[in-house]
């Protein structure tokens, strides 16, 4: 076996970048940072008391054999990057929190702010809705609260166009939320006949806040 870890590794520094961020303190900081999660491969993590803006993708230069396509012209990060403290090399690290969902952060901000934050879910809901604080309909705050650690995605399904479709030839109607969860629903479900569209609503569930070291990249 060859004794260059360059020989060995499988890039894993070149397939994703972290910046530092500034450390949540108020609602509106944890709300810009919900912002973040929204979008795919961006993750936040805390190492050492310090705050990390990462996004999970490879560098454009990165060849099939994990080497560098311009090695003589690579940016000066690069270059100065050193295998004393590269991921290959170093290993699983001891992340503090390490948040991939939003609704990840939504339940730390929770638990971090309590009744400071409980007050400004409630009132961002008011807003997003136009839903006065005086409406019948207003929420209740601990409703809001739940439903951002567990949101109700919404999906509309189509029926089966035609009774005459018999079961064997008709196609099972799966939603994206209810795809990656194998749960699905029939065309022929209740809600309405012909073309119309029905709403299914399922309940996302929540994942741990720490980030198991097998998922980092």
């Amino acid at each position: 076996m060859s004794q260059c870890l360059c020989d060995r590794c499988s890039a894993l520094c070149c397939r994703y970048f972290s910046l530092g961020i500034d450390t949540p303190e108020t609602p509106e900081d944890f709300d810009n940072l919900r912002w973040y999660l929204s979008h795919e491969a961006v993750h936040i993590f805390v190492e050492d008391g310090d705050w990390y803006l990462s996004v999970q993708t490879p560098c454009k230069h990165l060849q099939a054999d994990n080497r560098c396509g311009i090695y003589e012209d690579r940016p000066k990060i690069c270059r100065q990057y050193s295998t004393d403290n590269c991921d290959y090399h170093v290993g699983s690290y001891d992340y503090e929190h390490y948040f991939t969902t939003p609704q990840q952060l939504e339940a730390y901000a929770q638990s971090a702010l309590g009744k400071r934050y409980a007050k400004y879910v409630l009132k961002q809901r008011l807003k997003n809705t136009g839903i006065s604080r005086d409406d019948p309909r207003r929420p209740k705050t601990k409703h809001v609260l739940e439903s951002r650690i567990h949101p109700m995605i919404k999906a509309h399904l189509r029926r089966r166009p035609s009774r005459d479709v018999q079961p064997s030839d008709s196609c099972t109607s799966v939603c994206p939320a209810s795809r990656a969860s194998g749960r699905s629903h029939p065309s022929g479900g209740s809600g309405g006949r012909g073309g119309k569209w029905v709403t299914l609503s399922i309940r996302a569930t929540d994942a741990s806040l720490r980030h198991p070291s097998s998922l980092r990249t």
